[in-house]
């Protein structure tokens, strides 16, 4: 198993559930470089679904047959799922099909080992789509063609036997026709009655950019990777979004902080003694009492 999770710690950029793919050259996003699989030899095929450019869906980043030092006589499909950047999404759901059968699996194993696997039985044939994080709904790939009914494989067959074969398979939620690895998109727009306040940049709720508000109550968030962003007021509940860039597109978030009224001073009682003369005023102080 360590080799297991070597492989995947190495796909993932470090120990489990830490971020940033490094596979060198490794596209990102789908129009540069295709899919990486190299479980092809074995049957193994990715379905790519079509979606709209500029919208987010799952793309399958990787496919990977396990070998022998790696699996070590299991029949698995290893599964994870990671963000834009390369982070791994903790509890997002898979579903995995076969002929009389599906059964979805919950992404949630600890950092050191697989979000998640689903063990395969002897002639089964099973594939794989991602359903995304709970409350969401994106378009995915499909991976097709998983199964276990492949010959022995090292020395003595090593851990690779007849009905022993395992799977890795990784989703990334993807903005579609986006450019891989750039970081030239910009946010900006206007806050009104928020000059000097401080705009937060949030994507999955984790703080990505922050910035101060202009006297001209404009702000300019730049540098960003492709993703969709949430954009807030520091120290208020407004915020709007998500606003979907490419990496090279730029999005306008306009957002309004209610006004502050401005205090206004009175002074109580009829007149003022102290500014009025006493002839012209009916009402007396008591320290002024005595005769007019």
């Amino acid at each position: 198993m360590s080799n297991l999770f070597s492989w995947i710690s190495n796909l993932l950029g470090g120990p489990f559930g830490r971020s940033t793919v490094s596979f060198p050259g490794l596209a990102l996003t789908r129009g540069l470089d295709e899919p990486v699989n190299d479980a092809a030899a074995y049957g193994v095929g990715i379905e790519e679904t079509q979606p709209e450019n500029g919208s987010l869906y799952w793309k399958v980043h990787r496919v990977h047959h396990l070998t022998p030092e790696e699996n070590n006589f299991r029949q698995h499909i290893f599964l994870d799922m990671v963000d834009e950047a390369g982070n791994r999404l903790q509890g997002g759901l898979v579903l995995v099909r076969w002929s009389g059968g599906e059964q979805v699996i919950t992404l949630d194993k600890p950092p050191g080992q697989p979000a998640g696997n689903f063990p395969m039985w002897k002639y089964q044939v099973c594939e794989v789509v991602a359903l995304g994080m709970p409350g969401t709904t994106l378009a995915s790939d499909k991976v097709t063609g998983l199964h276990t009914g492949h010959k022995g494989e090292g020395q003595d067959e090593g851990g690779n036997r007849l009905f022993h074969h395992s799977f890795a398979v990784v989703f990334q939620r993807t903005v579609a026709g986006a450019a891989a690895d750039l970081h030239e998109s910009v946010i900006s727009g206007s806050v009104a009655n928020g000059a000097g306040r401080t705009v937060v940049l949030l994507q999955d709720s984790a703080i990505v950019a922050r910035t101060v508000v202009g006297a001209d109550e404009i702000y300019h968030l730049t540098g960003l990777a492709a993703g969709a962003y949430l954009v807030t007021v520091q120290g208020s509940d407004v915020r709007a979004g998500p606003a979907t860039v490419d990496g090279r597109i730029s999005a306008t978030v306009n957002l309004t902080l209610p006004s502050v009224p401005q205090e206004q001073s009175s002074v109580g009682g009829r007149c003022c003694a102290a500014l009025a003369p006493r002839s012209n005023c009916p009402w007396t102080a008591p320290w002024q009492a005595g005769p007019r």
